[in-house]
């Protein structure tokens, strides 16, 4: 459960850029060590204030199932095994039967993406802009369902990997 200060004034408009708006104070943890890594709770998240793409798409997942938004949270990695093995999360979301990408944590893309037709043509715009990036070749992006959050990477892959429910 998110911190109520964060939701205390419930209101369902412009619900994207007042989430975008929080999470303008949340930073992109670069000093993570992925092998003891924990993923963060909403409530770590904003008291922290800094957290990598996993911490942040269930902080944005939350956020938007509280004002009742339609979304799904995708899991991109690199298929073929190269020196950082990069992976990234992401969500997308509809409103007015229009398809958004919801971006914080890769700084160069931070906001709101789109309109776009569907959830398809949205995934193929987010594919397109990883594959322009350096660090990815090869991509396959897998959606994933909600997970626990507060678990380590090991079990966060596991749970997209094998469909584990955590």
């Amino acid at each position: 459960m998110i911190n109520r200060l964060v939701f205390e004034e419930i209101n369902y408009t412009n619900v994207p850029q007042k989430l975008l708006n929080i999470m303008k104070d949340i930073k992109y943890d670069n000093e993570t060590n992925i092998e003891k890594y924990i993923v963060k709770t909403p409530n770590q998240l904003i008291k922290i204030k800094k957290g990598i793409c996993y911490d942040q798409v269930g902080f944005e997942r939350e956020y938007f199932e509280k004002h009742d938004y339609q979304l799904k949270t995708f899991f991109a990695y690199e298929k073929e095994p190269v020196d950082d093995n990069p992976t990234h999360t992401f969500l997308i979301f509809k409103e007015n039967n229009k398809y958004f990408w919801f971006e914080n944590a890769w700084e160069s893309y931070r906001g709101i993406h789109g309109p776009f037709k569907s959830y398809d043509d949205a995934l193929n715009f987010v594919s397109i802009q990883l594959k322009n990036s350096e660090h990815w070749k090869n991509i396959n992006i897998l959606e994933y369902n909600k997970i626990k959050l507060g678990i380590n990477v090991m079990q966060f892959y596991k749970h997209i990997f094998k469909n584990d429910n955590i």
